[in-house]
C-alpha cells in the first residue's frame, strides 16, 4: 500500500460543537528513519486531542514510557530500539481546523 507523506481524508471529517472541523491525518514517517538508532521523529501538524496512533510494519504500537514510544506536541520518541532503515512507519491523528 502506497501512503503519501501527508494525507488528509476528507470523507473522515466531522464537526465539533464549536463549528470547527476535525480531520484524520495519516503520515508515512518511514523516510525519517535514518539509522538503526533513530530515536525521535516529528509529525507535520499538532494533533487536536487523543494523541497519535503509530504502526510499525503494520503492527500498532503502544504509547507509554515503559512501552513502545512517547508523544509530546509533534515529537515521537521511541522507547523500543528495533526500528531499522526500510521499516514502514505510519502515524494517524486528528486535527481541528
Amino acid at each position: 500500500m502506497n501512503i503519501s507523506k501527508y494525507r488528509v481524508y476528507p470523507n473522515q471529517k466531522s464537526s465539533t460543537t464549536s463549528g470547527s472541523v476535525e480531520e484524520r491525518v495519516v503520515e508515512n514517517l518511514s523516510n525519517q528513519i535514518s539509522s538503526s538508532n533513530t530515536t525521535t521523529l516529528t509529525i507535520s501538524r499538532t494533533p487536536s486531542s487523543g494523541g497519535v496512533q503509530l504502526s510499525l510494519n503494520g503492527q500498532i504500537l503502544v504509547e507509554g514510557s515503559s512501552e513502545d514510544y512517547t508523544f509530546n506536541n509533534k515529537t515521537i520518541t521511541f522507547v523500543r530500539t528495533d526500528i531499522e532503515i526500510g521499516d514502514s512507519l505510519v502515524v494517524s491523528y486528528i486535527v481541528t481546523n
